[in-house]
């Protein structure tokens, strides 16, 4: 005979190969639980951190919107996020109001160039040294200050910012910055 099959040895064969194949599948499944537990372990501790950060946002929020000297958040895309009453004030606008207007609006006309200037470093993700500017008034009038701003960039998935956010300050005198 050339060809022989021994049935016996073949059964034990198949039956430790199935039965090996069944505990690599079981134990695939079990790191697959265990991936998806660690998953949401590492989700919760993320939402937990995400909720702590955003009270800190809050509380840092009140604290500037109750600042003598007007402040400003901004978007991205140049609009005001949010805003104080000193803001207003500058402005001659409620907070209301100036969400959702540009900052670029607030400013005269005579230095659109400067702040186009500052947008272009801020892009480049170069330092920006506090610079003067005057803010144009609901009713016309112009006052000059001096704004000191910091801006981060925000990196979300899949999107690409051109113009990272800011937070600034505006002040009656140059800021002594060393």
């Amino acid at each position: 005979m050339i060809f022989g099959l021994d049935f016996g040895r073949f059964r034990r064969q198949s039956q430790v190969t199935g039965i090996g194949g069944c505990v690599l599948i079981g134990a695939g499944i079990l790191l697959l639980i265990s991936g998806i537990v660690y998953s949401a372990q590492k989700t919760q501790a993320h939402a937990v951190a995400l909720e702590e950060l955003k009270t800190a946002f809050r509380r840092v929020g009140r604290v500037m919107r109750s600042a003598p000297i007007p402040y400003v958040l901004l978007s991205s895309d140049d609009k005001i996020q949010d805003c104080n009453k000193a803001m207003s004030i500058l402005t001659g606008r409620t907070a209301e109001e100036l969400k959702g207007m540009t900052f670029f609006e607030q400013i005269a006309k005579s230095d659109h160039l400067i702040y186009r200037s500052v947008q272009e470093q801020r892009a480049q993700g170069k330092p920006v040294h506090p610079y003067q500017l005057s803010f144009r008034k609901k009713n016309g009038a112009e006052e000059k200050k001096w704004v000191a701003s910091s801006a981060v960039p925000i990196v979300e998935v899949g999107a690409a910012s051109t113009f990272p956010e800011t937070f600034g300050v505006l002040l009656d005198e140059e800021p002594q910055i060393d």
